[in-house]
């Protein structure tokens, strides 16, 4: 099934003052994602962490998957990933911008039958890199709970509040050099599809800090700093509930290209978020 409907300081100052790089109000959040004193901070109550499932070891086991995908798949921590967001069985989840849909599939297995993921990718994607990868991954009816949807970011087809969850795996950081000027209006498409209660999910390569967006261009280093990241969720209104330090790796110095070899094959120092929209 299918559903189709560089950023540099002079562009930014083309483009006005972004949420990124806005100067926070007083009695705001703190650069770090902290709130400062006297600000109320949304309350949410996390159901109890589920143990760890088995299946989804058993599933990325399988000789159903990919070799080309399996390779990948240790340097991803996909089990303790899909534990941490609080992927769980029939879920329906927004994948945004899930590219060639290797995530995408292990979303799959985890939600199951009962559930769905929607893998969004812009039009523009197809066009540069042709549907072969994805091809690859939905031939056949492969995946059957996976629903395509070929649109913008800013316009995605999805009803309000109609997914559990929206993953955001290693690409939030192109937002910023790809639709600058677009980055809150995304934010705020997100929100309207994802039900009150529902996570967002973000891994991503971490930028030093002090860089801002400057290394995320295209061109550039792929990488964010994870307190922009932070703070921009947390104007939008969102909670952030939990970090995890499964994708960090001290030894990344955070200045190499995140598709350098060896660096980007699972050795990239990488930030592990948790957001909830309150409801």
């Amino acid at each position: 099934m299918r559903i189709t409907s560089v950023i540099m300081p002079a562009m930014l100052a083309a483009f006005g003052s972004p949420i990124w790089a806005q100067e926070l109000p007083p009695g705001g959040y703190h650069a770090d994602g902290t709130p400062a004193p006297g600000v109320p901070i949304p309350h949410w109550s996390p159901a109890p962490a589920p143990q760890p499932d088995p299946a989804i070891a058993a599933f990325l086991a399988s000789t159903d998957r990919l070799p080309e995908d399996r390779e990948t798949y240790p340097a991803r921590r996909y089990p303790e990933m899909m534990q941490f967001w609080g992927v769980r069985p029939g879920m329906h989840i927004l994948d945004v911008f899930g590219a060639h849909a290797i995530t995408t599939e292990v979303l799959s297995g985890v939600v199951g039958t009962r559930g769905r993921v929607y893998l969004q990718n812009p039009p523009w994607y197809y066009q540069r890199f042709t549907r072969k990868l994805v091809d690859a991954h939905l031939r056949g009816n492969r995946l059957p709970n996976v629903v395509e949807v070929e649109s913008p970011f800013t316009r995605i087809p999805l009803p309000s509040h109609s997914v559990d969850g929206i993953t955001l795996y290693l690409i939030l950081h192109d937002m910023f050099w790809m639709e600058p000027e677009n980055v809150p209006t995304i934010l705020g498409e997100l929100s309207r599809i994802l039900k009150p209660g529902g996570f967002i999910g973000i891994a991503d390569h971490a930028a030093p800090d002090g860089a801002n967006v400057s290394m995320s261009c295209r061109g550039c280093k792929h990488r964010v700093e994870e307190k922009v990241v932070r703070r921009m969720f947390l104007q939008a209104g969102f909670v952030l509930e939990g970090e995890s330090d499964a994708l960090r790796n001290p030894l990344d110095d955070r200045t190499a290209t995140a598709f350098e070899s060896p660096v980007f094959h699972g050795n990239t120092d990488r930030f592990l978020l948790r957001f909830r929209k309150p409801g």
